[in-house]
């Protein structure tokens, strides 16, 4: 998503944002630079020291990546960090506390009103000194760092590869195996921290491969492909690859093999790929990954005669058959074999097979989705039924709730359309006690007239209090406006998160109430807890109450405070900001 820089708080979530501004206060964000136009690079200081790139363009953030491994979200503390970082650097003014702070994005404007020159990007620095050097001093300066530093090395090695490869698979592999050999320590692995470094020659090699599909020249692009899975997939085994760099490049990979086979014409090419994936798939090293399949898949696409599909099939019965290590992986791996060969019957025009087929495979859930789906839209509602009830039936001796939750669906949605309203009151009830998928509890709703709904809504919480989460009780009393019973909910568990997130809905009918339960909270939490976090909670609490009218008390508080916790600087810090 695109992030509007000179309001990116509004968007990112507080937490987030509020961490990434400590760390930019504490001067984490180092060699903050803009390579070129719009595109930042910076070195933020965390548990360890991360890489961090952003690209703008028309105040807009448009691009962002970090090196650390937070996943919760898209935007991690770094980012934000630097985001600020960026603000200081366009503003011009050096910001050092929150109140300079805000008046960043004000300098800003003022600066573009006045005309002062904007700040020259490396990359016009760099070309305004080759600008002055000679050819022969370019060429000692790029031999000599070569010499010294193997990442560059790797870099201009790779030119020469991606110049003049040709069709040549064993050079991109080399090229590969040198870059993945640039991020390896002396025991051979490649850390976390070096996979980056370590995948640049597959992606490079990647991307020159894209753009000869996109020029018409698939045939070349080809060798790539095999190139970059048959050396990355073996690397698995000794890189750390938590961040994905090595494990998204194959995926990268596979997606753009796929698109290019659809570009082969030539028959012998076709009958050379189509014999390669096979063999490929029955490769050791695919072995625990989904690969094996992308490979059949991308030969079901070349098979152009009975002989060809029939030796696919049988090599999907082999793979599919293997015994693996797990009744799951079995029936996975049979599933996978299933939907190849109806894909493969279907593109083939057999409509009498396709029936057969699927009639004869509905143990396999996508098998039996799709007969459903069929069946729905053909308005076969009794068939629906038959096939929902024996899924429900199936699934349960296999214990998989989740399947068995999704052929209740079908049988809801068949009573919606048959407008039985005792059908979707069952269906509807059951399908929101298993998931609190609140889509269900309005479709309960619905069945019940105005009158009538508040003495089920009573039997329906009654149910659901030993059993639903607290955030689900929670919506259920915000969606009904049960005011108290969201207080009593509250009082039962008490937080400054569960404050922060329901105090907009309890505000208006209960100030007192809440006064005391923030006082409450704010001495607990004082208690239990110590760290400038858990301070910066207790005073935002104490605001809270201010703005509900107890600002007598909350002075009070920050005097008992003061006393109580005297040794404690940082909370006597924080609460002088109250």
């Amino acid at each position: 998503m695109n992030i509007p820089l000179s309001d990116f708080e509004s968007v990112i979530d507080h937490a987030v944002v509020k961490r990434g501004r400590k760390y930019w206060q504490h001067g984490l964000v180092q060699d903050l630079e803009e390579i070129e136009n719009g595109n930042w690079t910076a070195q933020v200081e965390g548990t360890q020291v991360y890489e961090v790139r952003i690209s703008i363009s028309d105040d807009a953030v448009t691009d962002y990546n970090c090196t650390c491994p937070y996943d919760l979200g898209p935007v991690c503390k770094h980012e934000v960090a630097m985001l600020y970082a960026i603000q200081e650097r366009l503003s011009g003014v050096a910001t050092t506390n929150k109140e300079e702070q805000e008046t960043t994005i004000g300098s800003k404007r003022r600066r573009a009103k006045t005309g002062k020159q904007k700040p020259r990007t490396v990359a016009k620095k760099v070309d305004e000194v080759l600008e002055k050097m000679s050819q022969e001093e370019i060429i000692d300066l790029v031999r000599s760092h070569a010499l010294r530093n193997r990442e560059f090395r790797v870099i201009l090695l790779a030119q020469v590869t991606l110049r003049s490869g040709g069709d040549s698979k064993s050079a991109y592999r080399e090229l590969i195996k040198e870059s993945l050999r640039s991020g390896m320590d002396r025991h051979g692995f490649i850390d976390y921290w070096s996979t980056r470094q370590a995948v640049r020659g597959a992606e490079e090699s990647l991307n020159k491969a894209v753009k000869l599909v996109e020029s018409g020249n698939p045939e070349q692009a080809i060798p790539i492909f095999q190139a970059v899975i048959e050396e990355l997939v073996p690397a698995l085994q000794f890189v750390d690859d938590s961040n994905g760099d090595i494990g998204g490049a194959i995926e990268w990979t596979f997606d753009e093999f796929y698109k290019c086979i659809e570009k082969i014409q030539d028959p012998i090419m076709r009958k050379d790929l189509f014999d390669y994936y096979l063999t490929e798939a029955n490769r050791k090293q695919y072995e625990g990954w989904d690969w094996k399949w992308n490979f059949l898949r991308m030969a079901s696409e070349l098979i152009s005669s009975g002989e060809q599909e029939k030796e696919l099939f049988a090599k999907l019965d082999k793979i599919s058959q293997a015994g693996q290590s797990s009744e799951f992986f079995d029936r996975y791996n049979q599933e996978q074999a299933a939907q190849i060969k109806l894909e493969v019957i279907r593109k083939r025009g057999r409509e009498n097979d396709i029936n057969q087929f699927i009639n004869d495979n509905l143990h396999h859930t996508s098998i039996r989705c799709l007969a459903i789906e069929q069946a729905f839209s053909n308005k076969d509602f009794s068939r629906v039924i038959e096939l929902a009830k024996q899924g429900i039936e199936q699934d349960t001796e296999r214990q998989y709730p989740g399947l068995v939750n999704e052929w209740f669906d079908w049988l809801l949605k068949v009573a919606e359309k048959e407008e039985n309203v005792e059908d979707i009151r069952e269906y509807a009830r059951l399908l929101f006690f298993e998931t609190c998928n609140f889509e269900y509890y309005e479709k309960l709703k619905k069945t019940h007239s105005k009158s009538n709904w508040p003495d089920q809504f009573e039997k329906l919480l009654g149910h659901l209090q030993q059993r639903a989460s607290f955030s689900t009780l929670a919506e259920i009393c915000i969606r009904e406006k049960e005011w108290q019973k969201l207080l009593d909910l509250v009082r039962e568990s008490t937080s400054f998160e569960t404050l922060e997130t329901y105090h907009k809905y309890l505000a208006p009918h209960f100030p007192k109430e809440l006064v005391e339960i923030y006082e409450k909270t704010s001495k607990e939490l004082l208690a239990q807890s110590m760290g400038r976090a858990a301070y910066q909670d207790v005073c935002q609490m104490l605001r809270r109450m201010k703005k509900l009218g107890a600002s007598d008390r909350v002075r009070q508080l920050i005097k008992e405070f003061s006393e109580q916790y005297k040794k404690r600087r940082a909370l006597l810090e924080e609460l002088e900001r109250v």
